[in-house]
Order: C-alpha cells, then sequence, then structure tokens
C-alpha cells in the first residue's frame, strides 16, 4: 500500500524543489548541491523530476563556487543520466577547465569536441567567449573559424552575429583594425537569411526515460500520467486568466467545437509591460499595481522576465513579446474597448493590439542583443539569468 498519496507526492518534491532554487538564488552554493541532492533522494524523485536537470543544476552550483572538480564530475553525470545540449555538454566541462587553469586540458577537449561535430555552431560561439579572457587570439581564431561554419551550414540558430561580435571585441582588444569585408559578409547574409530546410539532428540516442511505478506514492505510468497531465492544463489555464486573459480568450474561441476560423500555427502572445519613462506615471495613477510588483522599475522588469519565463514553459510552441505601454495609450484604447484602463484585462486587450500593429518586441532577444527591457546592457547581462517564475500553489 503506498505510502503517501501522488498529490502528497508532488507536494513535497515542489517543496524541495523550491528549496534548492531558494537557496540557488541566495547564492549559497554548496548548501544549494545539498537541496538539489535532497530532491534526488526523494523516493518519488524518479517520477516527478528529470534526474540529468537536477544534475546539471548541481553543475552549476559548483561552478558558481569555483568546485571545478565537483562540477565536472556533475556534469559527467548528468550527461551519463542523458542530458543532451547544443552545444555538445561537454563544452561546459572544457570552460570548467578553463575557468580551472587547465589550460591544456581545455585545449584538447574543445579539439576533440570540434572533430565530433565541426558543423556545431554553437561549440565555435562557446569557445570564443570562453577564450576571450584567456587568449584573445585563440577566441578570435574560434570566432573566425565559427563564422565561416555559419555561413556554410545556412546558420539555422542565428549564432554569426554573436560569432562577430566576439571577433570585433578580440580586434579592439588587440589593436587591429576590423576585417570590414567579413562584417559585410554576414551582415548581407543576415539581411537574406531564411531558414534552411533541415536542420542537423546533433543530440543522438539517449538514455530512455524511467517511468516505472512508485510503491511509495502509487504512482502508475499510464493512469497517473494523464491525471499530472490534466493538472498541469488546469494550471496553465489558470495562468493565462491570470496573465493574459486576451490570449485566453482568442485560444477558446479558436478551439471552440466549431470556430468560426482556427488560428494558424503556434498562437503569438504579448505581455504587456511599462517601460521607465511610463512607470512612476502608471504607479501613481493605478497603485494596486504596486500591491504585486516592485516600484523600483529595474526590479519590476526583472519580475516581468520571471512571469514571461514561467508561462513560456507553459506555453511551448507559441511566439512571446513584450509590449510596452504607454499610459495614455492604455487609456485610450480602454476607453475605445470598453475597459476600465487600471485591470489587467485592459493591460493585456492594450498588449494584444500593440502585438496586430507590430509595436511589440519578440521574446527573448539574442544573448547579445539589447535587453528588451531598455536598460542599454545586453540581454545576457541583464535580464537574461532572471530564472522563471516558481509554480503558484494549488
Amino acid at each position: 500500500m503506498a505510502e503517501i498519496t501522488l498529490d502528497e507526492s508532488w507536494r513535497q518534491v515542489r517543496a524541495l524543489v523550491g528549496r534548492a532554487e531558494q537557496t540557488a538564488d541566495e547564492r549559497r552554493w554548496a548548501d544549494a548541491v545539498e537541496r538539489w541532492r535532497e530532491v534526488l533522494a526523494h523516493p518519488c524523485a524518479h517520477h516527478q523530476v528529470v534526474a540529468y536537470e537536477i544534475l546539471d543544476e548541481i553543475h552549476q552550483a559548483w561552478r558558481q563556487a569555483g568546485r571545478y572538480d565537483e562540477a565536472i564530475a556533475a556534469k559527467r553525470e548528468a550527461i551519463d543520466a542523458g542530458y543532451r545540449s547544443v552545444p555538445d555538454p561537454e563544452a561546459d566541462i572544457a570552460e570548467c577547465l578553463l575557468d580551472a587553469g587547465r589550460r591544456e586540458e581545455a585545449d584538447a577537449l574543445f579539439a576533440t569536441l570540434r572533430e565530433r561535430d565541426p558543423e556545431d555552431v554553437w561549440l565555435y560561439n562557446a569557445a570564443a567567449y570562453s577564450y576571450a579572457g584567456v587568449d584573445r587570439d585563440v577566441a578570435l581564431t574560434w570566432a573566425l573559424d565559427g563564422i565561416e561554419v555559419a555561413l556554410a551550414t545556412g546558420d539555422p540558430d542565428q549564432v554569426v552575429m554573436q560569432l562577430l561580435e566576439c571577433a570585433e571585441a578580440a580586434w579592439r582588444a588587440r589593436g587591429v583594425p576590423v576585417d570590414e569585408d567579413l562584417v559585410e559578409r554576414v551582415e548581407t547574409f543576415c539581411e537574406n537569411w531564411t531558414p534552411p530546410a533541415t536542420i542537423h539532428d546533433r543530440f543522438g540516442d539517449a538514455p530512455p526515460i524511467e517511468d516505472r511505478p512508485c510503491g511509495h506514492c502509487g504512482y502508475r505510468p499510464r493512469t497517473s500520467r494523464a491525471r499530472q497531465d490534466e493538472r498541469a492544463r488546469r494550471a496553465r489555464r489558470r495562468l493565462l486568466e491570470a496573465e493574459n486573459p486576451e490570449a485566453l480568450a482568442r485560444l477558446d474561441a479558436a478551439l471552440a467545437p466549431e470556430p468560426a476560423a482556427k488560428l494558424p500555427g503556434p498562437m503569438p502572445l504579448a505581455f504587456a509591460w511599462f517601460p521607465a519613462d511610463q512607470w512612476p506615471q502608471a504607479t501613481e495613477r493605478w497603485p494596486d499595481l504596486l500591491d504585486e510588483l516592485p516600484a523600483d522599475h529595474a526590479e519590476y522588469s526583472r519580475v516581468t522576465e520571471a512571469r514571461v519565463k514561467h508561462i513560456a514553459r507553459q506555453v511551448p510552441g507559441s511566439r512571446l513579446h513584450v509590449a510596452a505601454l504607454s499610459v495614455a495609450g492604455l487609456v485610450a484604447h480602454a476607453e475605445e474597448a470598453g475597459y476600465d484602463p487600471g485591470t489587467s484585462e485592459a493591460r493585456s486587450s492594450y498588449a494584444a493590439a500593440l502585438l496586430e500593429r507590430g509595436g511589440a518586441v519578440v521574446w527573448p532577444p539574442g544573448r547579445n542583443e539589447p535587453c528588451w527591457c531598455g536598460s542599454d546592457r545586453k540581454y545576457k547581462k541583464c535580464c537574461g539569468p532572471v530564472p522563471a517564475a516558481a509554480d503558484d500553489p494549488e
């Protein structure tokens, strides 16, 4: 007989994950590792979490702590458990070796990974940025070689501009002129870029995911998985009701028994956000915004980033955008559409209208592109590292 219910199992594991994430947010890296190990040690972990993702969290925590041997061991454990990524996950190990000052080992591993898949443009990108603080000449070589690979393969992941930025930084650091001919080639390529007809599969075979019955909570792969999927569906619906009711209404209309017109392909969603010059005016006019949101605009933008990342995980395949609202524009739209301008429904409707008019920016931007929040910093140095918001408790 099961010792706990499946719902209690889910709550216990979510609580352990929440503790681990909180500890990592506090940058207590060794404690975070201990918390993540507690997640894996739970008797229901095999069906509640993906082990290799938790092991990668452990890798990241040790890496942040500067304990590179432990970070490398955790990454290898994750790979053995099925972790796959682009670039090859062993690129993280090579970066750890560089950070640890083990240059020869790092050089050898990067070379091995290049031989393993010479068309992995992300590998060139990772190596170029990793060597940037160690050896500008090597960083430049990786960046230039990566550019040529990207141009030759059609650059399906659109990495070439990041590689060009790295090359330009290396040229400036060395005090040599930028290769204007190469810059022109890359810019022309990007202007004419179209998605390649086929995409190279770099992941290969991964170990099968273990999905076995659980005596601790009574989990059964077929019946219990259906219940979990239904719970996730309800959670996604609650999330859209709270964050984007306009999008939910459009989705319901599209999926009605006999809709007038189904939405083609992934549904675009826009998230309402007040830019820095509008936020003080918005909070003064609608002070209840501060009941759940911080007054500081940078922190407000980080909260928005966390929410968008959370929703992105719940509605995979949707094209996401951020719509910058103006107070005057919101008031005018609400008056025309019959909304109270201080409500989330009005903000969501206005964001959807801006999206339809081309007035929303695609999220997420590229790692080296300007952040969507208008800070003038690169996304990877601004809102990019913000983790997704946690699930709301049921």
